[in-house]
């Protein structure tokens, strides 16, 4: 696959002496159909091909200011639509649902209005709604979650209703997470600079369980797959402690309210400085992050031993202090459905990045980046398939 979109980009290049240069794409079609026509390359190897080189897929990005949206087909990030907030409201996080593109920010959350601006409803000054920081949703989009700067955790229904109003932080709320279980079926994780982590039964409303992990240091990084619950935590040190939770309503109701954590694996290679970002893949086999040193690591889960680290991004500084950080992570393709694991992070300096992965033959290559003038992004968040056109 590599070869291929290396061949295509070189064409692109050379192909000057036309009055204008071929597009990527125009150039996949002609090369790809003359391999078929020379029987070099059957049809139902050409439609896995065309599904990978003509990728669908979009990022949204976030900054205090405004939106972003990125077309990541061909070999480059391209910037597709641009939207300033049109208030004095300060954005601070992005989330994509089947309902369309939620943004959160200092005055509450809302839904992108249509592809020039965002909507413009009377900011919401109930104390749950103020200086949000953070917001998550179940994949059907049937609940979202967000925490905020007063160290409230609020559950929402999709038509941005409030459904539970959660306390058990003393501190800013970064991080919210929603987790499949069996008691309950449907759990919610929250962490932030308190350094407690709770433990949420989301339908009922109520505290199942929670933990001081960092003893009052701030949680840096904290990601939950929805589907298997493992958890990826990170707090003061380059290290990644992986965790399966083992407390639910079954061990609240013999009166054990600690949030148990069994230890899985221990990342200690991958990064030399505290990890910011991370993001696993669906099956929870691999796990995506980024540290303040402008590093990206993939590692396996099953065998933290077993890990790739890009450099490519990092920026050269004389002063640590004015090293970028990515603070938010993608995985755009991974295994059943890909070959390799595709990755896109977005950095405090307004760069979006993407860096790809063969686990299998262990190579690391093709890179993307693109900077915005956005300012620094906060957050961001895949739009997958076709559903950019949804979104508004």
């Amino acid at each position: 696959m590599q070869e291929i979109i290396d061949t295509v980009i070189r064409y692109t290049v050379r192909s000057t002496a036309r009055q204008e240069k071929p597009t990527p794409c125009f150039a996949t079609r002609q090369f790809l159909c003359s391999l078929l026509l020379h029987r070099q390359l059957d049809s139902i190897r050409l439609s896995s091909i065309a599904h990978y080189m003509f990728s669908t897929e979009s990022l949204i990005a976030v900054s205090r200011n405004g939106v972003q949206t990125i077309s990541c087909e061909g070999n480059a990030l391209w910037p597709t639509c641009t939207i300033p907030s049109e208030s004095s409201r300060e954005i601070s996080g992005v989330t994509v649902t089947p309902e369309g593109a939620l943004i959160c920010s200092s005055d509450g959350i809302f839904y992108l209005e249509n592809k020039n601006s965002i909507v413009t409803e009377e900011p919401d000054f109930r104390s749950y709604a103020q200086n949000i920081l953070c917001i998550s949703c179940t994949p059907d989009g049937k609940y979202i979650v967000t925490g905020s700067g007063t160290a409230t955790v609020t559950i929402w229904s999709s038509d941005l209703k409030p459904l539970h109003h959660l306390t058990g932080h003393t501190d800013w709320v970064r991080f919210v997470k929603f987790a499949r279980g069996r008691s309950p079926e449907l759990q919610l994780f929250s962490a932030g600079d308190d350094g407690v982590i709770c433990q949420w039964d989301v339908l009922a409303g109520s505290l199942i369980s929670r933990v001081d992990y960092s003893l009052g240091e701030c949680i840096q990084l904290f990601e939950v797959n929805f589907y298997s619950g493992l958890i990826a935590i990170s707090s003061g040190a380059a290290l990644i402690a992986l965790y399966c939770p083992r407390s639910d309503n079954t061990t609240r109701a013999v009166g054990e309210d600690g949030l148990r954590l069994q230890p899985m694996a221990l990342i200690t290679s991958a990064h030399d400085c505290t990890p910011t970002a991370g993001k696993f893949t669906d099956d929870s086999q691999w796990l995506a992050s980024a540290s303040e040193d402008e590093t990206i690591a993939l590692t396996y889960v099953a065998n933290p031993k077993i890990y790739f680290v890009c450099k490519e991004f990092v920026t050269r500084r004389r002063c640590f202090s004015f090293m970028n950080s990515f603070n938010s992570i993608c995985i755009l393709a991974a295994p059943p459905f890909s070959s390799v694991i595709v990755i896109a992070a977005c950095s405090t300096d307004g760069t979006v990045v993407q860096w790809v992965v063969d686990p299998r033959t262990k190579r690391t290559s093709y890179t993307k980046k693109l900077h915005l003038s956005l300012g620094s992004l906060l957050g961001m968040d895949l739009i997958p398939g076709d559903d950019l056109n949804k979104l508004w």
